[in-house]
C-alpha cells in the first residue's frame, strides 16, 4: 500500500515537470495541451480508484487469513467472530472495503481468538 501511495506521488510530481516540459518543447496549441492534461488527469483518476478499491482493513493488516476463517460454518455450529475495530476502519475509511474483507474472510477473527 506504501508502495503505491508513494509511486502515486511521484507520478503526480512527474506529471507537473512532464506538462511544463511538454508545453515549452512543443510550443503546442491550447487542444493538444488540453487532451495531454485530460489524458495525464485520467491516469492519475484511475491510480486514485484502484489504491481505494484495493484499500479494505482486514485484508491489508489482518495477515494471513486462515481456513477457518474461509469456511462458512455448517448449520448448529457457532457463527464466526467479526473484528469490530476492522469492520468500523471500513466503514469509516472506505465502505466498499468491507465487501472485500467479507469475501476474502479476512473480517473475521482467527480461530481461538
Amino acid at each position: 500500500m506504501i508502495q503505491i501511495i508513494s509511486s502515486f506521488s511521484a507520478d503526480l510530481f512527474d506529471f507537473f515537470d512532464k506538462s511544463t516540459y511538454f508545453r515549452a518543447k512543443h510550443n503546442c496549441n491550447k487542444t493538444k495541451r488540453t487532451k495531454f492534461m485530460k489524458n495525464k488527469i485520467r491516469q492519475i483518476l484511475a491510480l486514485t480508484a484502484l489504491a481505494a478499491v484495493l484499500s479494505s482493513c482486514a485484508t491489508v493488516f489482518g495477515g494471513k487469513v486462515s481456513e477457518y476463517q474461509k469456511t462458512k460454518p455448517a448449520a448448529g455450529q457457532p457463527q464466526r467472530n467479526v473484528r469490530v475495530a476492522a469492520l468500523i476502519c471500513d466503514i469509516l475509511l472506505f465502505w466498499p472495503g468491507t465487501i472485500v474483507d467479507f469475501a476474502t474472510g479476512a473480517i473475521y477473527k482467527p480461530e481461538g481468538k
